[in-house]
């Protein structure tokens, strides 16, 4: 059961995610206060979901995907797309309950994170460092965070090619140019 919770919260969490995205810095969002007590009560919930997840975690690892028929919990590294949202998530429940555990974790795992600022084989930088030291530059800015922002944000400009005028989403064959939408979510 509680495994099941962990998609669950997992799914719910990218909606957070992606809704926070879209809300404006300064404005105020008005909602009952049952409402208002079923948000934090979620966000509780989530919180206790990642506490779970990270005692399965690997010490270098990301969550990747839960499979319920097996009860396998699949990892990656710091180089999958998806590497950054797991501090990023972090840092949006932190924001919101406030539970220092979770600043903790997304402090160490962005340690891990960290060497990804120089990859220059991937155009998913974007994902898997403004999910992550994006979102702690806004909660608590410091210069390190601005220097791998920029170092990432220099790392994905390599793949720009001037004469197609976009970024390569994947190095493929020599005569291929492949670039995908994702290209521009990570701009």
């Amino acid at each position: 059961m509680v495994k099941f919770k962990l998609t669950v919260v997992l799914a719910f969490c990218t909606v957070i995610f992606i809704a926070s995205c879209s809300v404006r810095k300064g404005t105020k969002l008005e909602a009952k206060p049952e409402l208002v007590q079923t948000f934090d009560k979620n966000f509780e919930d989530a919180a206790a979901q990642y506490k779970v997840m990270m005692k399965n975690l690997s010490p270098d690892r990301f969550p990747k995907t839960y499979h319920p028929t097996t009860d396998k919990f699949e990892t990656s590294g710091s180089d999958w797309w998806c590497s950054g949202f797991y501090a990023g998530t972090l840092l949006y429940l932190y924001d919101q309950t406030k539970d220092p555990v979770l600043y903790t974790e997304a402090q160490r795992i962005m340690k891990v994170l960290e060497k990804e600022k120089n990859n220059t084989t991937t155009h998913d930088l974007g994902f898997m460092m403004f999910c992550s030291f994006g979102n702690a530059n806004r909660i608590a800015p410091k210069p390190e965070y601005k220097e791998i922002l920029l170092t990432s944000a220099k790392s994905l400009s390599s793949r720009f090619n001037p004469t197609v005028g976009c970024i390569k989403s994947w190095d493929g064959k020599k005569d291929e140019y492949l670039v995908i939408i994702d290209n521009m979510m990570n701009l």
